[in-house]
């Protein structure tokens, strides 16, 4: 296992867990400024930096060797202006995913890399445009969301083999200095699918909501994805300084819908710690009752009364998703600690 994090001196450290050989990382960025997730087969990671002006990515190996590797040649991907990148598995394959830091088109346009995993090399750049939903062959009969602004930003990819394809959870907004997304954002999931080796991807537009923020310029959304085998799941909040956390609002899509826009029902979720984790095959809500934080599977939209299991946790504690079953729980004082999760069968259960 991988951790990046800040040592006692402050500097940024890419370590083995729980100890081991470590690579200072300081000269990059801090520890908040990487991507780290896992990948799809055991003993490989993938870890991401991204900057305004290029993308660096490293495939994690074994912990036990320190197996690190950075794929070459990503230091014009994708091309001039200004972007963001993220890396997300579609189907067997990493991927990377670049979006415009801001675009006034109607149909903004994004750009799609796959990674060979043995070679390491990027292969061909296709460009992905996100149409709206359209009932006819008239402009005007086209779904455009009246909250969206600008400014576009990832806020959360699935996890690797979660899903036949991969999804990525976007917001629209007006840009701010000091607050990225702007004043309210809309919400919506792009899915992609790809048919096999060096095809061109599919991509599915999945509408969401508008999130109206607090109308504070202090301020981060905040987003994660999570699906089962028939369901994508989203969340995204804001979280301010200047007001008390915003009601998540649970998204779903039905992956099994047909057609090439597809419409997600949302809902306030409610009394939880962590809104969204993906553990094995199964998307899960923490909750916390009574000093303890509990997880509770989502089935077919609803929450599964069958909670599976929980752990005494301070009320402050953030938790994370940082590996396959794996959880980083860290209070606001004192260690980490890193636990595994899953979600055990009924007939297992019951023996």
């Amino acid at each position: 296992a991988w951790i990046v994090a800040e040592d006692p001196s402050g500097r940024t450290i890419l370590q083995t867990w729980p100890a081991g050989a470590r690579l200072d990382l300081s000269g990059l960025g801090d520890a908040g400024d990487f991507d780290l997730q896992p990948g799809l087969v055991e003993d490989e990671s993938w870890l991401v930096l991204d900057r305004s002006e290029r993308v660096r990515v490293w495939r994690l190996g074994s912990a036990a060797r320190f197996e690190v590797q950075e794929v070459p040649g990503l230091a014009d991907f994708p091309g001039p202006g200004d972007w963001t990148r993220r890396l997300l598995f579609v189907g067997e394959l990493p991927h990377l995913l670049a979006v415009p830091v801001a675009t006034l088109a109607a149909v903004p346009s994004f750009e799609l890399a796959a990674i060979d995993r043995r070679t390491l090399m990027l292969g061909p750049v296709w460009p992905i445009d996100f149409r709206p939903h359209c009932w006819g062959g008239d402009p005007g009969q086209c779904y455009h969301e009246e909250s969206a602004g600008e400014s576009v930003a990832m806020l959360a990819v699935t996890m690797a083999g979660s899903m036949q394809g991969g999804a990525v959870l976007l917001a629209f907004g007006s840009p701010n200095p000091e607050y990225p997304i702007g004043r309210d954002a809309y919400i919506a999931m792009l899915m992609l699918y790809v048919d096999g080796p060096g095809a061109a991807p599919v991509a599915l537009r999945g509408d969401g909501w508008a999130l109206a923020a607090t109308g504070t310029a202090r301020g981060r959304l905040l987003g994660q994805l999570a699906t089962d085998a028939r369901s994508l799941f989203s969340v995204a909040y804001l979280v301010s300084p200047d007001e008390p956390p915003a009601e998540p609002l649970l998204g779903v899509i039905d992956l099994e819908w047909p057609g090439d826009s597809i419409w997600s029902h949302s809902w306030p979720v409610v009394e939880v710690a962590t809104p969204l984790l993906q553990l094995g095959a199964r998307a899960v809500i923490g909750t916390f009752t009574q000093g303890r934080w509990s997880l509770a599977p989502l089935a077919g939209g609803e929450v599964d009364p069958m909670v599976t299991g929980s752990i005494a946790l301070e009320p402050d504690a953030r938790v994370s998703s940082v590996g396959r079953e794996q959880l980083l729980l860290r209070p606001s004082s004192g260690p980490a600690r890193r636990v595994r999760a899953r979600c055990v069968p009924v007939l297992e259960r019951n023996i």
